[in-house]
């Protein structure tokens, strides 16, 4: 329990701190970022000094590559215990033991070309490749034990990002556009109508939304699964987009030019370069209550979400409260003010959902139902739209 606790103190002091962008380089023995993934309360980023490991919360990091034998990580990608690096030129590597060791997993792979993305999909892991000739696609269906290419129909083998939702899978190219395959990856059909810029950075799903980067053509969504696409720029005055994350609505773009936040879908884009020193941004990654950004020079910068999106708090610090906490079977939140129609939502530490409930009264009882032992997160909206965030902790 008391090292649980520590945890808490790590994570609202490192928060109080972050009124803007700040550097979260401790540890950090080369600042070129190329990828971010997260295993629990561990966050993973790829380097072009190999992959380092932070434990609590980016406030520092250790070097994480024995057995990795290619200093660039250009992917990672997480499936349970197993985390996969993708490298500049000596291919994937595995790991079953949070990072302490790696080995080699290249069976059928083409040799010396850069894995460029990773995805996984249930038992299917996809390989982007982008080498000197390209070689596409690659897909394993046993952990990695072995590699098939799979680019029926793929016209352009430099493939940069790959995204994956059910069955469909999206391949971005660099000069050749998207391309989805409906099939696992069986066959391939290119998906471009409206893309001005066919040098593709990054291929992101949002529910019914799918959205490309674009390297000098800004950012586009389609809502009908790649049929259609329609430009997303305004306000966006960087067009070389090499980050891209989401968050709930929001939707945050790295560029050359820094980050930029819409709140609208796209419609519209709004700087947030406070605290930035280098506007140069490779990647963008949300862990928890925190948005790292990823830069081509000067490391990682961190920030809160809060802060960014200049959440208004509740009427007061005392609208409600969460007792008992930490607990172990159900705890209660008290409203000093009857609510109606606002929504209590339960996030884990990474941000991913737990459960949302509309809710009207004055108290509700949080049942701990799947909801494992750690750090999780309660935020509050009401009928006006104010919003406050807490922590709670399940034992």
């Amino acid at each position: 329990m008391k090292k649980l606790y520590t945890i808490i103190a790590l994570l609202l002091v490192f928060n109080i701190s972050k009124a803007q962008w700040i550097t979260a380089n401790t540890g950090l023995t080369n600042l070129h970022i190329w990828s971010f993934a997260a295993s629990g309360s561990n966050i993973f980023v790829g380097t072009d000094g190999g992959v380092f490991l932070s434990t609590n919360n980016g406030t520092s990091w250790t070097a994480a590559n024995t057995g990795i034998t290619s200093d660039t990580i250009f992917s990672l990608a997480i499936s349970g215990s197993n985390i996969f690096a993708g490298t500049n030129s000596g291919g994937i590597f595995l790991s079953i033991n949070n990072g302490s060791s790696w080995s080699p997993v290249n069976t059928g792979l083409p040799g010396n070309q850069a894995i460029n993305s990773l995805v996984i999909n249930g038992t299917n892991i996809f390989a982007g490749i982008w080498g000197n000739i390209g070689e596409g696609v690659y897909l394993s269906t046993n952990n990695g034990g072995n590699w098939s290419a799979v680019n029926t129909g793929l016209t352009n083998l430099d493939v940069s990002p790959l995204a994956v939702n059910g069955t469909n899978v999206f391949a971005g190219t660099w000069g050749g556009g998207v391309f989805l395959s409906t099939n696992n990856g069986g066959t391939w059909t290119a998906v471009n109508t409206g893309i001005t810029n066919l040098d593709i950075d990054m291929v992101i799903i949002n529910g019914t939304n799918t959205f490309v980067t674009t390297s000098g053509g800004g950012i586009f969504i389609s809502s009908n699964m790649g049929g259609t696409w329609t430009a997303v720029n305004t306000g966006l005055t960087q067009l070389d987009v090499a980050g891209f994350t989401i968050s709930g609505t929001n939707l945050f773009a790295g560029t050359l030019g820094g980050v930029f936040l819409s709140t609208n879908n796209g419609s519209s884009w709004a700087t947030e370069n406070t605290g930035l020193t280098n506007l140069d941004i490779s990647s963008l990654f949300v862990s928890g209550t925190n948005i790292f950004a990823g830069t081509f020079a000067n490391g990682i910068f961190v920030r809160t979400l809060s802060d960014i999106l200049g959440v208004d708090e509740l009427q007061n610090e005392a609208s409600f409260t969460i007792a008992p906490n930490p607990f172990t079977s159900k705890t209660n939140i008290t409203f000093t003010n009857e609510q109606i129609n606002s929504t209590i939502k339960i996030t884990d530490i990474l941000g991913n959902e737990i459960k949302t409930i509309s809710f009207s009264g004055k108290e509700y009882t949080l049942e701990k139902d799947e909801m494992k032992a750690g750090i999780y997160f309660v935020q509050i909206t009401d009928a006006n739209k104010n919003m406050v965030n807490r922590k709670v902790v399940v034992e």
